[in-house]
């Protein structure tokens, strides 16, 4: 039987000019290649949620970021070969602070600023694109 192990993740909608900030994955990914998705990730042990939002999102965006209220949370398994990881994601509304460069990590291959018309052109998961809906009626 696989361990089970329990992982807080965060995720960051960044809203600018009206547009939100979505990243596509790599194609070489274990885990769902090539879909789009919102930057985020794991909290690191001992690591404050807000520290980890403005880490995860500077990581794999390059932009620095204001974070705001949570907007959004859903949970979420990934198994692996020797593990079963139970993730709870909570999601954030954040503001860039200067520059909107975006300078993507390895990890992911492309981005887009999308309007609220443009959610349904991309690959993106129901929860992702729930989650966007809602930032953009805050």
């Amino acid at each position: 039987m696989k361990k089970v192990v329990e992982r807080i993740a965060n995720g960051g909608v960044i809203i600018n000019r009206g547009k939100v900030l979505i990243i596509q994955r790599a194609s070489n990914d274990e885990y769902l290649p090539d879909l789009w998705e919102i930057p985020g990730g794991k909290r690191e042990i001992g690591e404050k949620t807000i520290d980890s939002v403005k880490r995860e999102l500077e990581e794999e965006t390059g932009l620095k970021v204001n974070v705001g209220n949570p907007i959004d949370i859903f949970e979420y398994r990934v198994e692996k070969p020797e593990e079963i990881r139970d993730i709870t994601q909570i999601n954030f509304l954040v503001t860039p602070i200067d520059d909107t460069k975006v300078k993507l990590s390895s990890e992911h291959q492309n981005f887009a600023w999308i309007t609220p018309g443009e959610i349904d052109k991309y690959n993106i998961s129901k929860e992702i694109k729930e989650t966007i809906k809602k930032a953009f009626k805050s």
